[in-house]
């Protein structure tokens, strides 16, 4: 059996989100697929860790699995891993979308970029594991 650890949460439901990211081709991988408008379609069943070095909380749940599956793409290289910062404030931004706190967005924002997609490299896909 072939297993990746590391992943809290999953997608009951799809869930759409809209990116600062205009591909001129729709990019599918399994379970998120990135349109050339910029919605990426996060697919049920996709799995994330939350909001990494945050306390997970209501307002950035959402957030977090759109940000995930971004940095994702990045790490499969089907987007330039140069963009990070694009990912970045799209989480910001969805952030601001669910009502999360003016002051708790700028300090999340200070968090990121003090990765500065750190997370988003190809070298940094998570491993995979025999049992």
């Amino acid at each position: 059996m072939l297993y990746r650890d590391g992943y809290k949460y999953q997608l009951a439901a799809h869930e759409y989100f809209q990116t600062s990211f205009t591909p001129a081709t729709k990019i599918s991988v399994p379970r998120i697929t990135l349109y050339p408008d910029g919605v990426m379609l996060v697919h049920e069943g996709y799995a994330w860790d939350g909001a990494s070095g945050i306390v997970d909380r209501k307002t950035n749940l959402r957030a977090s699995c759109g940000h995930d599956a971004l940095y994702q793409l990045m790490r499969m290289e089907v987007l330039p891993y140069s963009e990070w910062a694009k990912a970045d404030a799209d989480f910001c931004r969805w952030l601001a979308e669910a009502g999360a706190y003016a002051l708790t967005i700028k300090i999340d924002r200070y968090g990121l970029s003090l990765f500065k997609g750190k997370y988003a490299r190809p070298e940094n896909r998570k491993k995979i594991f025999i049992a």
